[in-house]
């Protein structure tokens, strides 16, 4: 699915703007890229198929194991 999230440092992280998923930055502004992705199938089709390979490549057991160790263990 393509994701609209607020613009905040808990997605920042990982999640770009227009290219892995549409970011706003407040409630209010969230009515924008929700009608984008709605009105634009191109959109929809680019940021799922980015998200997709971004997951596959960089949020896979290996780098969330290592993440969730290093927030453990300190």
């Amino acid at each position: 699915a393509a994701v609209v999230c607020m613009n905040s440092p808990v997605y920042n992280k990982h999640w770009k703007h227009e290219e892995t998923c549409l970011m706003a930055s407040s409630a209010m502004e969230m009515m924008e890229p929700t009608r984008r992705l709605i009105t634009d199938s191109k959109l929809r089709y680019e940021l799922v198929t980015n998200a997709q390979e971004y997951v596959m490549n960089h949020r896979g057991e290996k780098e969330l194991k290592m993440e969730w160790n290093h927030v453990i263990n300190g």
